[in-house]
């Protein structure tokens, strides 16, 4: 059983500057020989399909770019998607159009395109807040002597922390086709096989309750939700000490704002799962998300 979430009730303080901060480094742009990252030049494999198996764990990577490639490769994947269930025979054929996934909101707030898109997002780069409490939802959080690394993906309205050497490859969930859904991993120094993915999504109206239960139960799986626990209002979660791949794994849900003090807008969903040796940077990084995602009145 988890410790209950807490949440600091000191007012609001300086978070630390995490001086060994390195900045977000996007896949999709190559970097210039003077950075951290020189892609050699491979041709670029097909993109993979995935069974469809878990939503909140599954997530498909697309647009595959030699650099995306080359990332996965350091990273030990042989497959260009991040799967929480059995891909011990991953299908290796470019998958075949098909239908969109069914709209799980209700009739009036469905896309009316057979198509739907991702949610829009703000041509702006998202920064580090240090004036908001920091919230754990389940384990420690990030302190001073961390070395992290900064996820500030375009358009994102808050930016989070992962821990040092990671990156992150946009993706899709064929299930939720309008997140903006990235897949993150370890690229650099020793591997865990530990997977972090992530999620956006903006609600259809004002986030009520009614639209919060039906977007939650389009995020869980189903034989999640039996065990969900409630961290706060807006905060969903569910903790598994060994999941079918026998690794420690959350899966979690937050409504939030477009602005701090604005209204509820946005959902962030994050799925991740570890080695319980190594299950704190990953709890670490799930907390920042809640921290940093702006809150209402």
């Amino acid at each position: 059983m988890s410790s209950p979430p807490a949440q600091n009730s000191a007012p609001p303080y300086a978070q630390p500057q995490f001086a060994n901060a390195t900045p977000h480094y996007d896949p999709q742009v190559p970097s210039s020989p003077a950075g951290g990252y020189a892609p050699a030049a491979h041709a670029a494999p097909a993109a993979v399909g995935a069974p469809e198996k878990s939503r909140s764990g599954i997530l498909i990577i697309g647009l595959i770019t030699a650099v995306t490639a080359l990332v996965i490769v350091a990273a030990g994947f042989a497959v260009v998607f991040i799967n929480s269930g059995n891909d011990d025979k991953p299908n290796t054929a470019a998958p075949k159009p098909s239908a969109p996934a069914e709209s799980r909101l209700p009739a009036q707030t469905a896309a009316p395109s057979p198509t739907p898109s991702r949610s829009p997002l703000p041509s702006t780069t998202p920064t580090i807040r240090s004036d908001v409490r920091t919230v754990s939802v389940v384990g420690p959080t990030w302190q001073n002597e961390d070395k992290i690394q900064l996820m500030d993906l375009a358009g994102w309205p808050f930016a989070f922390r992962l821990p040092e050497g990671w990156s992150c490859l946009r993706g899709s969930i064929d299930a939720l086709p309008d997140a903006q859904a990235w897949g993150c991993v370890k690229t650099d120094g020793e591997k865990h096989q530990q997977k972090f993915n992530i999620m956006l999504r903006r609600c259809p109206t004002g986030c009520t309750a009614t639209e919060q239960q039906t977007m939650n139960e389009a995020w869980f799986d189903d034989d999640e939700e039996p065990n969900l626990k409630k961290a706060d209002a807006t905060t969903t979660y569910v903790e598994i000490p060994k999941n079918k791949d026998g690794f420690y794994a959350v899966d979690f849900s937050h409504f939030f704002a477009d602005k701090p003090g604005g209204a509820l807008t946005y959902q962030v969903g994050v799925w991740f799962q570890s080695p319980d040796k190594y299950k704190e940077e990953m709890q670490k990084s799930l907390n920042d998300v809640r921290t940093q995602a702006p809150q209402p009145n």
